[in-house]
Formats: structure tokens, sequence, C-alpha cells
């Protein structure tokens, strides 16, 4: 567990929610992250390593916490636990996933400051962190994770438009899709795949900021099926959240 010296809040919006769990899971990668979690006052993360690893990512996920968020404080120390048996592993992911209901906060229904989206196929960010589930808690249900996000998957929701650059952002863990680093345009690439042609190519330009022949360039070029998948996948958790009274994001 990670926490700022002063006990502030980490991550305060969800643009900052979504960095903090992708940092979490990028540093987490050489240190087998199973689960992590951004809450508010503290950050969670369940790890596949030896206590000496978990000590250096506490001290690198803290480093890195810090950088992307232009935090004014330090964290305190890490508080570091041992996974005792397999039961004990199952508990503490499933834990580390709902802390928002643990601590009675309302505020990420996506779950964008988890990563319960890689974990399903939402975010293509902690694409390991699935691999290792299936490996290590196979008794977890993709449908079971599907739950935690209180919505009905299973009901019809028209394709709206001007949700995709949100959800483009979310699958790649972004905050902006400007710009010409190669990671950029290949999130908008998918996501224009993603829309097929449910939106015009004039229409595609103007929201991504691109000229029309890159467009129909794009369109062109055969992107990653699961990429694309979550693109949909996140097109359909916003339309069913907003569709849905009472839900926080759903406004």
């Amino acid at each position: 567990m990670l926490r700022l010296s002063d006990d502030r809040v980490i991550a305060p919006t969800p643009g900052e929610l979504r960095i903090a769990a992708c940092t979490l899971i990028e540093r987490g990668r050489p240190h087998r992250l199973l689960g992590c979690s951004v809450a508010d006052t503290h950050a969670h993360a369940v790890l596949l390593c030896s206590r000496a690893a978990a000590g250096q990512f506490a001290g690198r996920g803290a480093s890195a916490l810090r950088y992307a968020m232009r935090l004014a404080v330090p964290f305190e120390p890490a508080s570091i636990r041992p996974i005792r048996d397999q039961r004990h592993l199952a508990n503490a992911f499933d834990y580390v996933l709902r802390q928002e209901q643990r601590h009675g906060i309302a505020r990420d229904g996506f779950h964008e400051g988890s990563n319960l989206p890689d974990l399903v196929g939402l975010r293509v960010v902690g694409h390991d962190c699935a691999k290792l589930l299936r490996q290590y808690l196979p008794r977890t249900s993709q449908a079971s994770l599907l739950r935690k996000f209180d919505v009905d998957w299973a009901t019809p929701v028209a394709f709206d438009p001007r949700l995709l650059l949100d959800a483009a952002l979310a699958t790649f863990g972004m905050t902006s899709l400007s710009g010409r680093a190669p990671a950029t345009i290949a999130a908008r690439a998918t996501a224009i795949a993603a829309a097929g042609k449910q939106m015009s190519a004039d229409e595609l330009a103007s929201l991504f900021g691109i000229d029309v022949r890159t467009v129909f360039r794009m369109r062109a070029t055969p992107r990653d099926p699961k990429a694309v998948r979550a693109v949909q996948l996140q097109l359909q958790l916003r339309a069913l959240l907003r569709s849905s009274p009472g839900q926080p994001n759903g406004q």
C-alpha cells in the first residue's frame, strides 16, 4: 500500500485516476503485477514476486506516481505484506478491486483507477495482468469481473459518436490524442476502426484533428482486433452508464 505523507487524495480527477493506475501497471510489469487500484488517499497493488522485488516496485512506483501526477509531497514508506496462500491471494486480489465500495466512494464508475478494465478487455495497457490472472486465479471468471461495473452488458445501446474520443483515451490509458507520437497515431487509428462506417470520414477527421485523406488511409490499414474491441466495449460501457440513473459517471 502507498500513501502520501500528508494523506491527501492521490488522484482527484478521472483523468488523474487513469494516469495513476496506468503508471502502476507499467511499473509493475517487471514484478508481475496482478491487481492494483488507486482509491482516494492510498493505492494498493498485488504482486507475484519476492519481498525484495516488491520493495523495488514500491520505491519505483511511488517515484513514478510523483512524477506523473506532479505531486508536491512524498509518499510514506510502503506497507508490504506477504501473501500466505492461495486463499489469501484470492482475497487480496478481490480486496484491491473493491476499494471504492469498501470505503464508500462513488466517483469511478468506469473503474479507471484500477486494472479491472485491463482484466476484461476494456484497456490494452495491462494485457499481461489478464494472463497472470488466468494462470494464478483461474477460478476468477470474466463474468464476475464484468459484474463489478454494475451495468447490464446484455442491454443493447446505440453508437454515440460523442463518446468515441473518451472511449479511445480510456482504452489506451491516455488523456489526449493530439500529436504525432506513434502511440497516439495508433490509438487514433484504432478508434477510427472501432467506429467503422457509423461516422463519416469528415466527422472522424474533425473529431481527431486530422485530414480526411489520413482517415481513409487509417481505415485501409488493419488494426489489432483486441484493441478495436476494447474501444467498442468502452463505448458500450459509457452508453450504459449514461442511461443508468444514479451512476456516478453516467452524466
